[in-house]
C-alpha cells in the first residue's frame, strides 16, 4: 500500500488540502469531498503508473462559525 500524505497550502485565502491518489483511492477521496485536479504519471521501478492530484479547499473560520451558529 502506498502512503496518501496531505498537505496543506494556501490556494489565495483559503486553505486547501492536496494528495496525490492512486486510481484505487479516488472513489474514496471523492466521497470526502476532495476533486481531481490534474492526471499525473509517476516511473517507478521501469513501470509507469498513472494517478492523479485531488485537492479539497476548506471552510474558512468566518463560514466554520456562520454553519455552527444555524439552528
Amino acid at each position: 500500500m502506498t502512503p496518501v500524505s496531505l498537505r496543506p497550502y494556501r490556494d489565495g485565502d483559503r486553505p486547501t488540502l492536496t494528495t496525490d491518489a492512486s486510481l484505487m483511492a479516488q472513489p474514496f477521496f471523492a466521497r470526502q469531498g476532495f476533486r481531481r485536479v490534474a492526471d499525473q504519471e509517476a516511473e517507478r521501478k521501469g513501470r509507469t503508473l498513472r494517478n492523479c492530484r485531488m485537492a479539497q479547499t476548506l471552510a474558512t473560520e468566518e463560514q466554520h462559525a456562520s454553519l455552527s451558529t444555524k439552528p
